[in-house]
């Protein structure tokens, strides 16, 4: 098994400038193990999806269904539930992707085939003046283009936001918010009735996570109706980051500047054309060549909503064939693998760039360890790059594209037989990722099924330091 430390790491061509003198990481970056995810042929060359699913968003036993991603659910089927004479449940902290939505525009073509209609939907945004003994009208915003405004353009989109949580994703959100009540409401009597002081609930500045917290909250309280959410600056968010780091993009540059990486784009030269001629993206448009993203994202999002694969405008005859989509998707599963966990550069990144949200989760579980629990249970409403980074951090054994919903959960848990073996206060860490427990490459982790809270922090500490004080010293601060 390789391993390089991020030290050596900082030492590697162009990213020399990230050594620091006062503090250095001292957790280890494991290769994770071959699989056909981050098999290269298998990407370009197939045949299939590996029994990925991109088609529906309803229930199934698939373990990887990107349209609606497995979660923790009640049943012992779909939770690993320990011995409850054992242990007792004290603390929760839940990040999962936003559900299924419009493709971002970005990811659209010029001039598209088919209208998406968002017409089942309402989208609030609306203001209200506290105490002022009136409520707002609830306004919700209709997408239109006006025929006199000559900017417009005929066969565009439809009339939703690009991006926007569609009906389908609503109802996935709140059925998943039913999920999580039903097990750690009811089964394991963790959250309370109605949210109060011992629930947090947490949302970036992308309106597509609000959208899903309203919908996922009434499946957890369908009573509750006003529900405050968290969220930070956009600036410094950390559950979406975006804080400037010349350091870990260094690092980002390093990585798709990569013989791999360059490999993989290079042979799939012959796809990109035939696409960029059907879709009319210009072949110099290096924002759409540089990866997968774009064309991973305008392909999965009609599939995911039973819209027909994208055809040639002024040539129906002519459209995406099932195997081009496949491979497609076959090179985004790949690129993501590559990205997050098979460069030795990854570990380097996403605990920079994921490091002061690393910070963050490991002062809520020191405040549980040090005997405070008023905080019961924290929920974040995030996107796929920030579920990629936390399984970039914990090392992952495969690392997948996080698909809608994509669930990772921290579990902190009262030793009640053993409290000498779990460390202080008898506190043990477990780590569920698709409602399964977390197996990781590095040996300090192994899998996370009731490790001490302290073997747990130390890791994180070793990655990102004390308060975060090598991601603040990296990045310049």
């Amino acid at each position: 098994m390789r391993s390089t430390t991020l030290k050596s790491q900082m030492l590697l061509g162009p990213i020399t400038m990230l050594q620091s003198t006062s503090a250095q990481s001292t957790t280890v970056w494991y290769a994770p193990p071959p699989t056909l995810t981050n098999n290269l042929t298998f990407a370009l060359t197939g045949p299939g999806t590996n029994g990925f699913i991109y088609n529906t968003s309803s229930p199934s036993n698939a373990p990887y269904n990107y349209c609606n991603m497995p979660h923790a659910l009640s049943t012992p089927q779909n939770y690993p539930f320990p011995d409850l004479d054992n242990f007792e449940l004290i603390y929760v902290e839940l990040t999962h992707r936003h559900h299924k939505r419009t493709p971002y525009s970005s990811n659209m073509f010029p001039r598209e085939d088919v209208n998406w209609d968002c017409s089942n939907t309402e989208l609030k945004f609306y203001g209200e003046s506290k105490g002022s003994g009136w409520d707002a009208n609830r306004i919700w915003w209709k997408t239109y283009q006006d025929p006199l405004n000559p900017l417009r353009i005929e066969q565009w989109h439809g009339n939703c936001q690009f991006p926007q949580e569609t009906k389908g994703g609503l109802e996935d959100s709140r059925r998943h918010g039913k999920d999580l009540y039903m097990l750690y409401g009811e089964r394991l009597r963790l959250l309370p009735k109605k949210p109060d002081n011992s629930t947090v609930f947490r949302v970036t500045s992308n309106v597509i996570t609000s959208q899903v917290a309203g919908a996922l909250l009434q499946g957890m309280y369908p009573l509750a109706q006003n529900t405050g959410v968290l969220q930070q600056y956009p600036t410094i968010d950390s559950l979406q980051p975006a804080y400037p780091c010349p350091a870990a993009d260094a690092i980002r540059s390093s990585i798709l500047d990569e013989p791999r990486w360059k490999e993989h784009l290079e042979r799939s030269k012959p796809l990109f054309a035939k696409l960029d001629d059907l879709s009319g993206i210009d072949p110099n448009d290096s924002g759409w060549h540089v990866s997968w993203d774009h064309y991973f994202d305008a392909i999965s999002s009609r599939m995911c909503h039973q819209i027909p694969l994208p055809c040639k405008i002024g040539d129906p005859s002519t459209c995406v064939a099932k195997d081009v989509a496949e491979t497609v998707l076959r090179l985004g599963q790949w690129e993501y693998a590559y990205l997050w966990r098979d460069s030795e550069k990854s570990l380097a990144y996403s605990s920079l760039r994921f490091g002061i949200f690393l910070n963050e989760l490991n002062g809520h579980i020191k405040v549980i360890m040090d005997g405070d629990e008023s905080v019961k249970y924290r929920h974040n409403v995030a996107h796929d790059g920030s579920i990629s980074m936390f399984l970039s951090a914990l090392q992952v054994d495969e690392m997948v594209w996080p698909g809608m919903g994509a669930e990772l959960v921290i579990e902190v848990w009262r030793d009640l037989k053993n409290r000498a073996a779990a460390g202080k206060n008898g506190k043990r860490i477990r780590v569920l990722w698709g409602g399964k427990v977390l197996k990781s490459s590095s040996p300090d982790l192994g899998e996370l099924d009731m490790i001490s809270a302290e073997k747990f922090g130390a890791y994180l500490k070793g990655l990102i330091g004390e308060g975060a004080r090598e991601v603040m010293e990296k990045c310049g601060y």
